[in-house]
């Protein structure tokens, strides 16, 4: 993510890996947690070989609510749509998520 500048951490922002992976990323990471719902399949998993297919719109919908592999990774959440029968994750803070001031 940050090929340009030679000296840049490697580690997710979210502090659980120390070379940040695209499958921990999506799959995995506290900080896209909120929005996973948007790309999770009906058995509330994640398959990566549906991202590009039939899961395009909404992983494209993901990516720009999380900010993923983009410099703005690990700040605020943009707008996400609630998951069905869940509270409502608009500017949903990732200092909140990561309980940190």
């Amino acid at each position: 993510m940050h090929i340009d500048v030679p000296d840049a951490p490697v580690a997710c922002p979210c502090g659980m890996i120390n070379i940040q992976m695209i499958d921990h990323v999506i799959t995995d990471c506290p900080i896209t947690d909120p929005a996973r719902h948007l790309i999770e399949n009906d058995d509330s998993e994640v398959n990566l070989t549906t991202l590009f297919t039939s899961k395009l719109d909404s992983f494209l919908l993901w990516l720009k609510a999380t900010h993923s592999f983009t410099r703005r990774f690990g700040e605020a959440l943009g707008p996400v749509p609630p998951r069905q029968g869940a509270s409502d994750l608009v500017g949903f803070s990732i200092a909140t998520l990561l309980h940190v001031e």
